[in-house]
C-alpha cells in the first residue's frame, strides 16, 4: 500500500472528514487531498504529525515492507480494526475491554 492509500485508510476508519483532519494538522484541505491522492507527500514534520494523531508509526504511514508474515498479520489486524468500527458503540466497547485484557 501507498501512503496516499493508507492516509485515507486511516481516515475513513477513524471516521474524520478531511476538513477536520486538515483543521487538526493545521494544512489546508486540498493539500489533505493531494496527500491522498498521492500527488503529494508530507515533509518528516508531517509525517510525525500525521503518525501521532493515528497513533501509528511512520514506517507503517509509509508503507515500509515487514516480513510477508508480519505484513499479512498487521492486514488482517486493520481489517479486522474495520470490522469493529462497523459494531455498535456499546459493543464496541466490550470488545476493546476484552481485548485491554
Amino acid at each position: 500500500m501507498t501512503f496516499a492509500e493508507i492516509l485515507q485508510e486511516l481516515r475513513e476508519d477513524k471516521n474524520i472528514s478531511r476538513k477536520a483532519l486538515a483543521a487538526k494538522l493545521n494544512i489546508s484541505v486540498s493539500t489533505l487531498g493531494m496527500y491522498e491522492q498521492g500527488r503529494r507527500e508530507p515533509n518528516i514534520d508531517m509525517l510525525i504529525k500525521i503518525a501521532d494523531y493515528f497513533e501509528v508509526s511512520i514506517d507503517f504511514l509509509v508503507g515500509r515492507k515487514f516480513k510477508d508474515n508480519d505484513m499479512r498479520l498487521l492486514e488482517e489486524a486493520f481489517n479486522l480494526k474495520k470490522k469493529i468500527m462497523r459494531l455498535s458503540p456499546d459493543i464496541q466497547d466490550i470488545v476493546e475491554y476484552i481485548l485491554s485484557k
